[in-house]
């Protein structure tokens, strides 16, 4: 059995004005990993990338998405798709 509350690492995240630490879940991490190589995506391509279900992939940018983080941001593009950026673009 798979037990969520051991799976979890303590991360410290960079940015131009700021560095977080925070305490998240490995697939948290995970998630936000992918902003390394690009830095704006759509959650569907998060996804694929990761092989988790997209509902996954948008509670974890949620978490990086609330306060006191504000690591990540959610705009709609022109064909009414959200896509996610790193606060530090």
């Amino acid at each position: 059995m798979w037990l969520p509350q051991l799976s979890t690492t303590n991360i410290s995240i960079v940015l131009a004005d700021r560095t977080i630490t925070t305490d998240c879940s490995l697939i948290a991490a995970t998630v936000l990993a992918t902003f390394e190589t690009r830095p704006n995506k759509p959650a569907d391509d998060i996804a694929r990338r990761i092989k988790v279900p997209i509902g996954a992939v948008r509670a974890h940018l949620s978490f990086f998405m609330q306060t006191p983080r504000l690591v990540i941001r959610e705009t709609a593009t022109a064909n009414g798709r959200s896509e996610y950026s790193s606060s530090s673009t």
